[in-house]
């Protein structure tokens, strides 16, 4: 058998593509990552977003990531029950101004949760809460019950009783107010 072409040209292999280094492959998929998880913290789209994908947002000290997995740890959804874990990331998004971790810390402290039970950390935290009218009632009605009791070092206090009863019948009234005034129209 004759070989109509005795000198064959090889075909022409490309050339690979130059590698990256791993640590540049890890940058920029943590770059996309902190993106990703930025537009979906901001578009408020993913209501429930995965554990996994809340402890990288927690990393990058997101307020509400970090709230969101202490939430996890607290009540053991999608993890195990971890009160030290919990309070360690409430504290983080608290001192973040998270007025939902600040009740969380305070009722942590106020319980001894995960933490040595301490009325005046729990007063610190709760006092810090009741200013977000998310939690407000909530909060003041445990710093009462603080005052009142005067138990761990907090005084008995009926004039901050009374201040924060006041507070916490104004607080009420206007959730009632309002809860008459959305079902009215």
């Amino acid at each position: 058998m004759n070989n109509p072409n005795p000198n064959p040209t090889p075909t022409p292999t490309p050339s690979p593509k130059p590698k990256r280094s791993i640590l540049s492959q890890i940058g920029s998929g943590l770059i996309l990552g902190v993106a990703l998880i930025g537009a979906l913290a901001i578009s408020r789209q993913v209501l429930n977003p995965p554990a996994s994908v809340q402890r990288l947002a927690a990393a990058y000290l997101s307020a509400d990531a970090q709230h969101g997995l202490g939430f996890r740890y607290y009540y053991g959804i999608g993890a195990k029950v971890d009160m030290v874990e919990a309070a360690r990331l409430f504290r983080l998004a608290a001192n973040q101004g998270h007025a939902k971790s600040q009740y969380r810390l305070g009722t942590q402290y106020l319980d001894g949760k995960g933490l040595e039970q301490n009325y005046t950390e729990a007063v610190k935290w709760l006092r810090l809460a009741a200013e977000d009218d998310n939690v407000a009632s909530s909060a003041t009605a445990l710093l009462i019950v603080c005052y009142k009791t005067g138990r761990g070092g907090v005084p008995r206090c009926e004039d901050e009783v009374s201040k924060l009863s006041d507070k916490l019948d104004s607080i009420m009234s206007d959730k009632v107010d309002s809860l008459f005034k959305s079902h009215r129209d």
